[in-house]
């Protein structure tokens, strides 16, 4: 799973992302509480709570290339908020065992294909359905974005962005390894890992641009979230895009996503 670390940079310094990052501490401050406030001073229902009163479990989609930081996210979003998010990963989910990576010749490790996605979609189903506590299910994984049923069942899709290098940097240092480890490593990245996401996820996610774009079906919300930024900024973004109710998110031009990834 991608537990790595999220690398700091320092352009985020000076962000204009901190004012919204302090406005998130608040009202994770306030979720602590039991409440918040709305801009007149009005004490409302945490976002989960109102979600289960509603009686909607609302389910989010994190997606994005091995290494961008997606368990992390979805689990340091399920941290801020507590027992009422339920993550569910994809690794979990594999249709057979993984061929060893000096033995790979092919992209066999890293298809839709070696994903059991009716046995998720059925757990995420399940999880919906699940009387008391959940309000949230965040399902993770760099395929997801490749079924369009599992697509069809999300209120918003996150896709987290970060460039190939960096990403498998990540992946190597999820653990200590040897040179020789390393190597193998980095080779199998390049040569399987990273041609899997452009030729497999980065289509599906321009055709959910389009359909964003078009709002022809109603398609769940795209989020785009740049993945080189701190841990705790990219958490607190993710928070903001997951669990803050519709209606309080800034609006994103679906049309500069596209050109975005047609860009690639």
């Amino acid at each position: 799973m991608d537990q790595e670390n999220a690398v700091k940079t320092d352009k985020y310094a000076t962000s204009p992302k901190d004012a919204a990052v302090d406005e998130i501490d608040a009202l994770e401050a306030k979720l602590k509480e039991g409440k918040r406030q709305t801009g007149d001073n009005e004490s409302v229902e945490p976002p989960t709570r109102a979600l289960k009163s509603k009686g909607k479990v609302k389910v989010a989609m994190v997606n994005g290339p091995s290494g961008s930081g997606k368990s992390t996210i979805a689990n340091g979003v399920a941290g801020m908020v507590g027992s009422s998010v339920v993550v569910i990963h994809q690794d979990n989910y594999f249709s057979s065992k993984f061929t060893p990576h000096q033995l790979v010749v092919d992209d066999v490790n890293e298809r839709p294909s070696h994903i059991d996605f009716a046995r998720l979609r059925k757990d995420v189903e399940n999880r919906c359905l699940e009387r008391g506590g959940v309000n949230i299910v965040i399902v993770e994984g760099h395929m997801l974005v490749t079924d369009p049923q599992l697509v069809a069942m999300c209120d918003v899709v996150l896709c987290l962005d970060l460039e190939r290098d960096v990403a498998r940097q990540r992946r190597i240092a999820r653990r200590e390894r040897t040179p020789e480890e390393a190597d193998e490593i980095r080779h199998y990245y390049n040569n399987f890992v990273w041609p899997a996401h452009e030729k497999y996820a980065l289509p599906e996610l321009q055709k959910l641009a389009q359909a964003c774009m078009d709002a022809e079906e109603a398609p769940p919300r795209l989020r785009i979230l740049a993945a080189d930024a701190e841990k705790k900024i990219m958490t607190k973004e993710a928070f903001r895009i997951i669990v803050t109710p519709k209606g309080k998110e800034v609006d994103i031009d679906h049309e500069i996503i596209l050109e975005n990834f047609n860009a690639r």
